[in-house]
């Protein structure tokens, strides 16, 4: 691997390491974090919305989110209207570790980005953002071509 690609896979591994270490202190993994913060900022977002997100399957998922039930970080509500569906909550324990999560988050970000002027800052960002949206569309269009051949 060569150039862009070897290069944010490096800070994606160098990423996980930091969080890791806020993590163990939780009893949790690195990818834990990501999805408590994310649901903290959405509760009762769908379960099966974590799909797509960092390539997991619905299998994958939900093993993530039993362990993460198991341990008092979430708790998984059937949905009224429609049976099938999870609704993922935080726990007052998830709620409780935030601040720790947040300042890991704040931390790491202004460590990667020190040396960035605020017109590089924003021009990574918006960069970041486009390649994150042709990979979605470039994705979606291949589930949408591998199902209507």
């Amino acid at each position: 691997m060569k150039g862009r690609i070897k290069e944010l896979e490096a800070i994606h591994r160098l990423t996980a390491d930091y969080y890791d270490k806020t993590a163990r202190k939780y009893g949790l993994k690195f990818f834990h974090i990501k999805y408590l913060i994310e649901i903290s900022e959405e509760p009762g977002r769908q379960q099966d919305s974590f799909v797509r997100r960092g390539n997991l399957n619905k299998s994958s998922i939900t093993r993530h989110f039993a362990f993460l039930e198991e341990n008092g970080f979430i708790h998984r509500k059937v949905d009224e209207k429609d049976r099938r569906v999870l609704r993922i909550f935080p726990t007052e324990k998830t709620l409780d570790a935030m601040p720790d999560f947040e300042r890991a988050f704040e931390k790491w970000n202004s460590i990667l980005t020190a040396d960035l002027s605020k017109q590089e800052d924003e021009t990574l960002k918006n960069l970041l953002l486009k390649i994150k949206q042709n990979a979605e569309a470039f994705l979606l269009s291949e589930e949408e071509n591998e199902t209507n051949p």
